[in-house]
């Protein structure tokens, strides 16, 4: 009951969004839109996910999905060693030199303000390969956060300690 209890305002939000969902497949399907999957009732994608049909390149619906998040997660992960490794080069770099850090700041904050959906095209265009833009782009979302907060934790060491530190 306790648990019930604690999840009933989740339980009732996806109780509500099958309800919508279901409406609105409903509306498309009397409208005949074209192509028919615009929509799909739950029923329909529950039957797709389960069924063993082939879909593309001989794989079933599961499998597609799959592979291809196995695909996804691996440009991600290059996409976030590459921005970490670079953030934090950049963070040391920074600290070791105030020059640097005034001249790049505001660029590395300029970065942060550009929206990644604006961002997209621009690199896609400049690399003309989808999948190195997919990996440039997320390098360039870890790389802001790990060069800023590199920064300031090595701001925030103190004088002495990190002069023991480097004798």
């Amino acid at each position: 009951m306790k648990i019930l209890k604690k999840n009933l305002s989740l339980i009732i939000w996806i109780i509500a969004l099958i309800i919508v969902w279901e409406l609105y497949a409903n509306q498309v399907a009397v409208t005949k839109r074209t192509p028919e999957n615009i929509l799909p009732h739950l029923k329909q994608i529950l039957d797709a996910a389960t069924s063993s049909k082939k879909v593309a390149g001989g794989e079933t619906a599961v499998g597609v999905v799959l592979s291809s998040a196995g695909v996804t997660l691996f440009r991600a992960l290059i996409g976030l060693l590459v921005g970490t490794i670079s953030g934090f080069i950049l963070a040391v770099i920074m600290k070791l030199s105030g020059l640097v850090e005034k001249t790049i700041f505001p660029y590395l904050m300029l970065i942060q303000l550009i929206p990644v959906l604006g961002l997209a095209p621009i690199i896609l265009s400049i690399t003309g390969d989808i999948n190195v833009s997919r990996v440039m782009i997320a390098g360039i979302l870890s790389f802001y956060p790990v060069a800023t907060n590199t920064l300031a934790g090595l701001k925030s060491v103190e004088k002495e300690k990190y002069e023991l530190s480097t004798k």
